[in-house]
Order: C-alpha cells, then sequence, then structure tokens
C-alpha cells in the first residue's frame, strides 16, 4: 500500500508542514538571539581591582634643563651658596625650596654656605628690602658669591605653591595577570563564533551577536566599559613649580638653568621629588 500525504484546500496544513514550519521559525529564533551552538562556553569575565590615589595624583617632575657647560658643572671641593628663592604672595615656597636645596647638596658631599651667613650679608649690603638696590639677580648672585667666597650660587623663583583640596576620581581596571589569560580565550571563542555553522549570517553580524547578544567582549571593549566606572576620593593635592640658575661666580655667567612642577600629597614631597631632578641634571 502506498501512503502519501496531500494538503487538501478543505482541511489546512498535513502534519509534515507544521513541523517544517515550527523547525524553521525555531532556527529563526536562534538567529535573533545569537545563539551559536558550536561554540564553546564563553571565557570568564576577568578579575578588576580599583587603582590607588598615588597613580592618579604623582606625575613624573620631567624637568626642563639646559646646561651651558659640559660634564659635571661642580665637584665637591667647591663651595656652594644657595640663594633665597622667590615666594608667590604669602607663601613660604622660597624658604622651604632654599632650605632643602643646601640640605640635599650637603646630604651629596657638596660644601654648602649657611643660610645665616648668606641673610645677614644680604641685608648688610642692603640687597633685601626696601633697600634693595636697582641690581639684577644675576648681579646679585655674583656679588653676593664673592662676599660669601662661594664658587657657585643658586638662585631662583618658586612658580607654583598651593595645597587644595580636590575631589579624585579613582579608575577601575583589569588585573594585569587577568589579561594574557583572557585574551587568550577571547580570540578562540571569537574565532569558533565566527565560522559557526550559520555559514550564511554575515561575519558583521556575528560580531554584532557576539558583543550585543552573547556579551562577550574584547579587552579594549571591556577597558571602555570600566573607564565609566570609578570611586572618589576627597585629598588634598600639593601644587609645586620651582625655576632655578647655576651661577658660576668667577667667571660672572650662568652655567645651568631649570625648571620643574609636580602634584603631590604635600608641599614638602613635590618640592623634594624636583629638586632630585635638578640634582641629577647638574650631576649629569
Amino acid at each position: 500500500m502506498r501512503f502519501s500525504i496531500k494538503k487538501n484546500s478543505n482541511q489546512g496544513y498535513t502534519l509534515i508542514e507544521l513541523l517544517v514550519a515550527i523547525i524553521f521559525i525555531g532556527i529563526l529564533s536562534l538567529l535573533s538571539l545569537g545563539l551559536v551552538s558550536s561554540c564553546s562556553s564563553p571565557p570568564y569575565f576577568p578579575r578588576t581591582e580599583y587603582g590607588n590615589t598615588e597613580e592618579v595624583v604623582l606625575r613624573p617632575v620631567k624637568p626642563n634643563t639646559v646646561k651651558l657647560r659640559q660634564g659635571e658643572l661642580f665637584s665637591k671641593g667647591n663651595k656652594v651658596a644657595v640663594f633665597s628663592f622667590q615666594s608667590p604672595n604669602l607663601t613660604q615656597g622660597g624658604a622651604l625650596v632654599s632650605d632643602m636645596f643646601s640640605s640635599l647638596l650637603q646630604e651629596q658631599g657638596f660644601r654648602v654656605v649657611e643660610r645665616d651667613n648668606i641673610d645677614r650679608i644680604l641685608r648688610e649690603q642692603s640687597l633685601v628690602g626696601d633697600k634693595r638696590t636697582d641690581l639684577s639677580d644675576l648681579e646679585i648672585a655674583n656679588r653676593l658669591g664673592k662676599l660669601v667666597a662661594a664658587d657657585y650660587m643658586i638662585f631662583g623663583a618658586v612658580t607654583l605653591y598651593q595645597a587644595e583640596p580636590q575631589t579624585l576620581y579613582i579608575p577601575i581596571r583589569i588585573k594585569n595577570e587577568d589579561r594574557l589569560d583572557y585574551e587568550k580565550e577571547y580570540n578562540s571563542y571569537r574565532e569558533k563564533y565566527i565560522n559557526s555553522w550559520i555559514f550564511w549570517v554575515p561575519k558583521e553580524r556575528k560580531i554584532k551577536q557576539l558583543r550585543e547578544d552573547a556579551k562577550v567582549l574584547s579587552l579594549p571593549e571591556i577597558e571602555t566599559e570600566l573607564a565609566k566606572l570609578s570611586k572618589q576620593e576627597f585629598r588634598v593635592i600639593a601644587t609645586v613649580g620651582i625655576s632655578a640658575k647655576v651661577v658660576d661666580v668667577k667667571r660672572g655667567d650662568i652655567v645651568w638653568l631649570g625648571q620643574g612642577e609636580t602634584n603631590d600629597f604635600t608641599t614638602v614631597n613635590a618640592t623634594r621629588r624636583i629638586l632630585d631632578e635638578f640634582l641629577k641634571s647638574l650631576r649629569g
């Protein structure tokens, strides 16, 4: 006996036609959801951590320095005098820079003129205060250097000196130990996803489904999302800027120029970091 299935206009669709229609609708549903049965499990989301305030606040000094003489400018046998640095209005930045510069030079074994002697001679010669003459800073440095029998004189100005409360935004980031593993797993999963058995779906659509439907993101995409997240901290941040010059007293000319600026949690720390960089340049 032969068995055949026919569609009768009075009876509607046959059972086989209904099954085919259901299967076809199911396939379309799978495609719309971006579900790819041939892919392995998606990679685990990498672990994250918040940065720290030091990374947000501290920045390299990167001073601008100019040496007008080759090699080390002065040796430990030379006598160095540190002139009082000019200060911004109503701050003690100049005194801090001068004292710290002198201390750092002494720590490195240089002969440094005592600040009390410098201040006394400045007053006696009417080079400070209301009685200051119209001499330039270079002329004053030369005259003062000779009076205190110094070989070199250091002088300059504090260009920035402030400490203000600020709101810091601490970023969240991927842990370094998870980056490489996640990238490998993501690339493997992405390759299987794109080369899945649904060959008639365009590659661009699969990549979009991978990101939007399967919620699997590349490292740059994750970092873009993490950049939108941060925590806030309220801290006092110090900003210090210093410009300095070194004068060869015997020759009467400037042999070194330097300028630096940085942020830190205190003005003392910021000043120390700038002067450390100045000393590296002077001795380099």
